[in-house]
């Protein structure tokens, strides 16, 4: 195991031991810190930023102790996500359809050979 290790954007330390640097990046994600033991390699590159919430909203968060960053984070990822898949859908929506039709005039391929 190896010893606690102290972050490098706050200046607390851990005094849980470690088994890697994954374990040691886990325990210190949910705070952002970033662990000196830790390579660049294994890290992603973060940039701050400026957000609007709403208030009330915000509030709630903080009462029940959400890391709004995480949160924010979370929220975006899957934006990203859902707007990537969009776009997929919509760029390959000919060959789908393509291939919708073909199985609407000829039956599924190979559907001779169901067991089912």
């Amino acid at each position: 195991m190896q010893p606690a290790a102290t972050c490098q954007l706050m200046t607390e330390i851990c005094i849980e031991p470690v088994k890697t640097n994954l374990d040691l990046l886990h325990h210190h994600l949910p705070s952002f810190c970033v662990a000196e033991m830790a390579t660049s390699d294994n890290l992603p590159i973060r940039k701050a930023t400026n957000i609007t919430l709403d208030a009330e909203l915000l509030e709630q968060a903080r009462g029940l102790k959400i890391n709004i960053s995480h949160a924010a984070q979370e929220g975006v990822s899957r934006a990203v996500a859902a707007k990537q898949a969009a776009i997929w859908l919509q760029e390959n929506q000919a060959a789908l359809d393509s291939s919708n039709a073909y199985g609407d005039q000829n039956g599924l391929p190979l559907i001779k050979h169901r067991n089912f």
